[in-house]
């Protein structure tokens, strides 16, 4: 089994929290980030392949997901996601 995250936009509706951060890194408590949380909770399912369509910002959750050894995550890139919507990431992913 494999989830799909689209975190691809840029949460212009969380300005300006998401100014310098997208909106997946942003801290939702607990010292974890939506991110992962997200993680943490498709890995408890048993979970281990994710999927996960990016665009603003991606090099910061690329540098994040470095310590997430135990789980396949596989970032596509929505180079699309300052002019599209979920539909446009979710087709992205079709291929993984």
């Amino acid at each position: 089994m494999k989830v799909i995250i689209l975190a691809a936009g840029k949460g212009e509706r969380l300005y300006p929290l998401t100014k310098n951060t997208p909106k997946s890194l942003l801290q939702i408590g607990e010292g974890y980030t939506v991110l992962e949380s997200q993680i943490r909770s498709i890995s408890l399912c048993g979970v281990k392949n994710i999927i996960l369509v990016c665009g603003y910002k991606v090099e910061q959750i690329e540098a994040k997901l470095k310590d997430y050894n135990d789980i396949d995550i596989r970032i596509v890139y929505n180079p699309f996601f300052d002019i599209s919507n979920n539909l446009v990431s979710a087709w992205m992913a079709r291929y993984e």
